[in-house]
C-alpha cells in the first residue's frame, strides 16, 4: 500500500507525487475488481478541497466492466488516461458527473478492446468537459461516431483543439458529429473502417478564421466514391484535407468534382493534401496506351455562366512524394487574355526549372514561385477548357487544368 503525502492512502489505487506532472497522481491498475465510487468516497471524506486535486488520473484496470454514474465524486483530475483496461465494457454518461468536468484538459480513451458506444454515453460523458484541449478515443470497441457526437451539454468546448479517433472497429460517421466545437483546430479520423462520409460530416455551427486540418489517412474501405456531394459543406473556416496513404496506391483514382469542387472553391485556403498516393500524369488526359485516364479532379458539365475556378494539381507517382490540390489566386489580364497560375507556390527561383509538354501552354519565373502563363485566343468563352502539363526538374509531371 501506497501511503499518500496528505497522511491518506487511496488503496487499491497509489497516490503519489509525479515529478513529471509537478503534481499529484492517481493509479488504479491490478486485476481485481474496484467500486471505484465506494473507493473514492471514503478517501475523500477528510481531503480538503485543495488536496481532492490531482494532475493525472491513470486507470489500467483489467477486471472492472464499467465505470458508472458519479464514480469520481468530489474529485478532479487535469489529465484522465484509461488504457488498456481489458474488461472494461461501458463508461457512464455520468461517470464525470462533478467538477472534474470543468478541471480536465485532456483525456485519453486508448487500446479498451471491450469499450463499446451502443447508447451514445461515452460521447456524452466527453461532451461534458468544458476546458478539455484534447481528445484521445483510439483503438477501442466503437461501431460509430454518431450524428453530432459532441454537444454542448455544460457549455460549448471552446478550447477543445485536438480530436483523435482511431478504430477498425467503427463504420459509420454521422452528420454534423463535430457541430458544436468551435474552435477544433486538428481532427483525426483515420485507420478506420467508415466506408462513406455523408453530407455535412464536417460542419460546423459557427465560422472560424483559424485553419482546421482533417485526416482522413488510412481508411481502408474509403475510395473515390465514397463521398456524398456535401461531405466537406459549412466548415466554415479555412480546411486542409489529408486524403494520403491509403492501403492501397490506386485506392483514390479520382475527387468527384460534385463535393471537391465546391470544398475548394468555398476558401482559397482549402486545400488537398495527396501525398502516397500513386496517381498517374503521364500524357495528361490519356494513358500510355491511349486509353482515358480518371482524372483527379472527376469533371461534369459546367453552367457556362458558371464564376471563374481553377484547380492546381500538384503529383508525384513515387510513394514519398507530395501531391497537393490548392486554388491559387486566378489574376486575368484582359488585353492580352493572359492568365497567370501558380503552379508550385513554394518553389522559388534557385528551383530546377519547369519544361512544358504541352504546346499550348508558355513558362516564365516570378519571385518567389513558377507560373505557367496560358494565352487563350479573343475566340474563347467563358465555359471552355484549358489544360496545361509541365514536369518539375525533369521528374514527376504536373497537371494543370481550369475553366473560364
Amino acid at each position: 500500500m501506497v501511503k499518500f503525502s496528505f497522511g491518506r492512502d487511496c488503496d487499491p489505487c497509489k497516490c503519489q507525487y509525479d515529478n513529471n506532472y509537478k503534481g499529484y497522481t492517481m493509479k488504479c491498475m491490478g486485476d481485481s475488481d474496484i467500486d471505484l465510487a465506494k473507493v473514492f468516497e471514503t478517501y475523500t471524506k477528510n481531503l480538503t478541497e485543495t488536496q481532492k486535486h490531482f494532475k493525472m488520473f491513470y486507470f489500467n484496470n483489467t477486471f472492472v466492466t464499467e465505470i458508472g454514474d458519479n464514480s469520481f465524486k468530489s474529485l478532479t483530475f487535469e489529465w484522465i488516461s484509461i488504457e488498456e483496461a481489458m474488461s472494461l465494457e461501458k463508461i457512464s454518461k455520468n461517470a464525470f458527473n462533478n467538477e472534474t468536468n470543468y478541471a480536465t484538459k485532456s483525456i485519453r480513451i486508448h487500446s479498451n478492446t471491450k469499450l463499446s458506444n451502443p447508447d451514445n454515453s461515452l460521447f456524452e460523458a466527453l461532451s461534458k468537459f468544458v476546458n478539455i484541449e484534447d481528445i484521445d478515443l483510439s483503438y477501442n470497441n466503437l461501431q460509430q461516431i454518431p450524428a453530432n457526437a459532441f454537444k454542448p451539454i455544460n457549455g460549448y468546448q471552446t478550447k477543445l483543439k485536438d480530436i483523435i479517433i482511431c478504430d477498425t472497429t467503427i463504420e459509420v460517421l454521422g452528420a454534423k458529429a463535430f457541430w458544436s466545437i468551435p474552435a477544433l483546430n486538428s481532427l483525426s479520423v483515420y485507420d478506420t473502417a467508415i466506408s462513406h462520409i455523408p453530407d455535412d460530416a464536417f460542419a460546423f455551427e459557427k465560422p472560424s478564421n483559424k485553419t482546421l486540418y482533417i485526416f482522413l489517412n488510412l481508411n481502408k474501405s474509403l475510395n473515390s466514391s465514397s463521398y456524398s456531394p456535401k461531405s466537406f459543406a459549412d466548415t466554415q473556416r479555412p480546411t486542409e484535407l489529408e486524403l494520403g496513404h491509403k492501403y492501397t496506391p490506386r485506392q483514390v483514382v479520382y475527387l468527384d468534382e460534385k463535393t471537391f469542387r465546391p470544398f475548394l472553391e468555398a476558401n482559397k485556403a482549402n486545400k488537398i493534401n495527396l501525398e502516397g498516393e500513386e496517381f498517374d500524369c503521364e500524357d495528361c488526359r490519356t494513358g500510355t496506351n491511349g486509353e482515358t485516364n480518371e482524372l483527379w479532379l472527376k469533371t461534369g458539365e459546367v453552367n457556362a455562366n458558371q464564376m471563374a475556378a481553377h484547380i492546381d494539381h500538384r503529383c508525384a507517382r513515387k510513394a514519398g512524394k507530395h501531391s497537393q490540390l490548392l486554388t491559387p489566386p486566378l489574376m486575368a489580364t484582359p488585353s492580352a487574355r493572359e492568365y497567370s497560375i501558380p503552379l508550385l507556390p513554394t518553389i522559388t527561383r534557385s528551383s530546377p526549372g519547369v519544361t512544358p509538354i504541352s504546346p499550348k501552354g508558355t513558362v516564365r519565373n516570378l519571385p518567389g514561385l513558377i507560373t505557367n502563363a496560358v494565352r487563350m485566343s479573343p475566340k474563347s468563352s467563358t465555359g471552355s477548357t484549358y489544360t496545361t502539363c509541365a514536369t518539375i526538374g525533369g521528374k514527376a509531371p504536373t497537371l494543370s487544368s481550369g475553366r473560364l
